[in-house]
């Protein structure tokens, strides 16, 4: 399934999930946001839940990816993680309000090589042995319900992950793909009504440049 659906007669929202995840990992907050209103869609990006990466996973890649079965911008597009990667490629003027929640940003290059081994690592493991990487995916985050581990152990198993995989150990030497000022309005009011319904604290409402 490519895409994920939450119908309302209001706004028009997209959500893009972060590395890793699934549409349906938006099970909460696509709910939230179409019982205060708004038509919520939330994609499943390129390698992720099972759809094919062509090529590299570079920001373009995704983004016409999303492009591809999501053609009309939407009035507001949610990214999270990954997904305000491929926010800032579709822009600009893809989305009337942009809200990019705990963007990518620069690493270390340690922590790139530990992403990007435990990516590998975590699509053997959820092959090999798929209960006992429910049961670590559950003791590494104790405030997750049970949905929350199960979508997380899945977008494991429907991802392709070598091609990001390498892209991380490339964030080294990235650059950056976008400043503040190719970004549209982003969305300053209605923090609380987003926030009710299990937005991270984290959120950002601002772009930072993004390498990844």
């Amino acid at each position: 399934m490519a895409l994920k659906r939450w119908p309302a007669d209001g706004p028009t929202v997209l959500l893009i999930h972060g590395l890793g995840s699934l549409a349906d990992s938006w099970w909460r907050i696509g709910p939230g946001l179409a019982a205060l209103g708004f038509d919520v869609t939330a994609v499943d990006q390129a390698g992720h839940g099972g759809r094919a990466l062509r090529g590299e996973a570079t920001p373009d890649v995704l983004a016409e990816a999303v492009r591809e079965i999501h053609p009309e911008p939407p009035d507001v597009l949610i990214g999270h993680s990954l997904g305000t990667v491929t926010a800032l490629a579709l822009q600009p003027g893809w989305g009337r309000t942009v809200i990019l929640e705990e963007p990518a940003s620069s690493l270390q290059p340690d922590v790139c090589v530990t992403i990007s081994e435990s990516l590998t690592a975590d699509a053997v493991a959820v092959r090999r042995d798929r209960p006992a990487v429910v049961e670590r995916v559950r003791r590494e985050n104790p405030p997750w319900s049970d949905e929350d581990v199960h979508w997380s152990v899945e977008g494991m198993a429907q991802m392709d992950a070598a091609p990001f995989a390498r892209r991380v150990r490339r964030c080294i030497a990235s650059t950056s793909i976008c400043t503040a000022s190719q970004l549209p309005r982003t969305m300053r009011r209605g923090r609380r009504k987003f926030a009710s319904i299990g937005f991270s604290r984290r959120t950002e409402w601002r772009c930072s440049p993004v390498r990844i």
